[in-house]
């Protein structure tokens, strides 16, 4: 599994192809970049840069259920940052790494995010 440590390190590993992408996914909440693809048997990887936009929300990347097709590809995924925060209040951005069989296409890839709606502080009387 030479492909997983190339990844984290952004190198290319021998006899995979590497790709720079400038695929780019926005909501409400995040932007989603893939910024590198590593093609070869007989795995492919996937390399997405997370930003959290929301001025207020927080951002919970969970790596345990990102899918890749249907049934699922996924070998095995990885991320710096489980919590992304608003502006000011923490990381804001993330790398998340995710391997895959090499029959699986970057289109594939459903990344498990979710977001945290702020706390409201209740000042009410009893």
């Amino acid at each position: 599994m030479e492909l997983f440590p190339c990844i984290i390190l952004i190198s290319t590993p021998y006899a995979y192809l590497s790709y720079t992408t400038t695929t780019l996914k926005q909501g409400d909440s995040a932007h989603v970049e893939l910024i590198r693809m590593y093609q070869g048997s007989p795995f492919n990887g996937y390399v997405f840069k997370i930003r959290n936009i929301s001025s207020r929300k927080k951002l919970e990347i969970d790596v345990r259920n990102i899918t890749v097709g249907d049934p699922n590809q996924a070998v095995l995924s990885q991320s710096d940052e489980a919590v992304l925060f608003p502006k000011g209040k923490g990381p804001q951005e993330t790398l998340v790494r995710v391997v895959a069989k090499n029959s699986a296409t970057s289109r594939d890839v459903i990344l498990a995010m979710e977001v945290e709606e702020p706390k409201e502080n209740s000042k009410g009387s009893e």
